[in-house]
């Protein structure tokens, strides 16, 4: 059987299996991805909140975050501002690989901070790298103590990986994502003193940052909320195709009873 007939007062419908099968499949799938598009907006809107929120707090002492239980707990330290002194050892940091910006490559730079007893991982931000990957930049710092200021970052979720990343064995190197947890364990045996397991992103104004505009959320939640209505719009608008190339709503709408 490949159609089913009904009739509801003047409305006269004749589903085609296919195309019922289809728009059965389809329209639960977009109304799916409206509601994960809400759901995502919500986060976003609570993550500029709560960034917004912490920005008016006063700034922490990195050394008391080390000192106390509060270096694991990434969510309440998320966004707050924090300060240190420390210096720069030639060579003690990481690239991060396959960072684009207006169209160049190029790396984020994380600096591994010696604060006197322990590291802190500092993201100073991007710089241009060779097109041809046939040489990585060189990057000079000061190697004497200086104040450094930032904000504590919390990444939304694990970094998608093209391919498991190696143990670190030697700086400076590049990797594909700053793993905390993990490369402070690995951080901690290669320098034998405890790495902050967090990284802190350098403050733009700072004199030894280098393109440092960090967004507070890659997409903002009025885009998300846009591409739900996107998603709404076109699961309402196929629902109305499907009723009308099954029925004869529109001889109906237009005043003859028959299709």
């Amino acid at each position: 059987m490949r159609e089913f007939n009904a009739k509801l007062g003047k409305l006269e419908f004749s589903f085609e299996w296919r195309l019922t099968l289809l728009t059965l499949v389809l329209i639960p799938v977009l109304v799916t991805l409206g509601f994960w598009q809400l759901e995502r907006a919500k986060e976003k809107r609570a993550l500029a909140e709560r960034h917004a929120q912490r920005m008016l707090e006063p700034p922490l002492a990195m050394a008391d975050i080390m000192a106390s239980s509060a270096a694991d707990t990434n969510e309440q330290l998320a966004d707050r501002r924090v300060t240190l002194t420390a210096k720069a050892l030639p060579g003690d940091y990481l690239l991060l690989d396959n960072r684009i910006r207006n169209g160049r490559v190029g790396y984020d730079v994380i600096a591994l901070l010696d604060a006197s007893g322990y590291r802190v991982p500092v993201n100073l931000g991007w710089v241009p790298g060779d097109p041809t990957r046939r040489s990585l930049p060189v990057i000079e710092l000061p190697t004497y103590p200086i104040d450094w200021y930032g904000r504590l970052y919390q990444p939304l979720g694990a970094a998608y990986l093209l391919a498991e990343q190696a143990p670190l064995v030697e700086l400076p190197t590049v990797i594909q994502a700053y793993e905390p947890v993990e490369y402070a364990k690995q951080l901690t045996g290669l320098f034998a003193v405890p790495v902050a397991p967090f990284t802190v992103r350098i403050n733009p104004r700072h004199p030894e940052a280098f393109q440092a505009d960090w967004p507070i959320v890659n997409q903002s939640h009025e885009k998300h909320t846009g591409y739900a209505v996107q998603w709404f719009t076109m699961a309402a608008v196929l629902l109305l195709v499907f009723l009308f190339r099954s029925s004869n709503a529109g001889a109906v709408l237009r005043g003859r009873t028959s299709r």
